[in-house]
């Protein structure tokens, strides 16, 4: 029963230390302590759109810190219309222009606030979940986040968007383009801007399990099932 209990401690101790090991790091981020950003601001990162009107889309350079597929995307975004939506991608870097699109993501609803009276209090920050096997991307290397307003809705409500600045100074190359898109739907890239508030986080892949490990608590499972089933016996 001593041995029994000993290798299950051990077993449970192996499994806690590749749990760890998947936890999320962090591949660039901007926020403050505890997720804060520049509210109110209205200058620098807004995102304009609306029924018949031009949907600017708003890109904003930065150096992945970290190697793993992405797993979740925050941001700073609100909206004064309730039809809220936007589009969040993420492009390569070549040569300090976003291209080519490695993912794109549909925000069905963005926090609303009043921008006659938006209170003191900031929005709650967005969160994207990431489906699984979507985007790797690699530490060292550069890519784009952007951020556009979603289309009117059925009956051409407006929508707006804003990107809250970031409280930290972060700054970056920024990139627009519109829609209708400008010849050939190029962005128009601009120097250093401050950039919009944004988290990207990525699986930690760096300290994922050894193959040894994962056989080593193969093998000791089994191990345990042989044993019990040989005292059942």
């Amino acid at each position: 029963m001593t041995r029994h209990i000993r290798l299950l401690g051990f077993l449970l101790v192996l499994f806690a230390s590749v749990a760890a090991a998947r936890a999320d790091v962090i591949a660039y981020s901007n926020f403050g302590m505890n997720n804060a950003y520049a509210y109110p601001s209205f200058v620098g990162s807004g995102i304009i759109g609306g029924n018949m009107a031009t949907r600017t889309e708003a890109a904003f350079q930065f150096t992945s810190a970290a190697t793993g597929p992405v797993t979740s995307l925050r941001l700073a975004l609100g909206t004064n219309f309730a039809s809220g939506t936007a589009v969040v991608s993420i492009y390569g870097d070549n040569m300090n222009d976003p291209t080519p699109s490695l993912l794109t993501l549909t925000l069905p609803a963005v926090p609303i606030f009043d921008p006659a009276n938006p209170g003191n209090a900031a929005l709650p920050v967005t969160v994207i979940n990431v489906p699984a096997g979507k985007l790797g991307i690699t530490a060292g290397q550069t890519y784009w986040l952007s951020v556009a307003p979603g289309a009117p809705n059925a009956v051409g409500v407006p929508n707006a968007l804003v990107w809250f600045d970031n409280s930290t100074g972060a700054v970056s190359r920024f990139a627009q383009r519109t829609d209708p898109p400008r010849p050939n739907n190029d962005f128009v890239v601009f120097g250093n801007t401050t950039q919009g508030a944004f988290t990207v986080l990525v699986a930690n892949v760096v300290n994922a399990p050894e193959p040894a490990s994962l056989a080593l608590l193969g093998a000791g499972i089994a191990g345990l099932t042989i044993v019990r089933r040989r005292r059942a016996h």
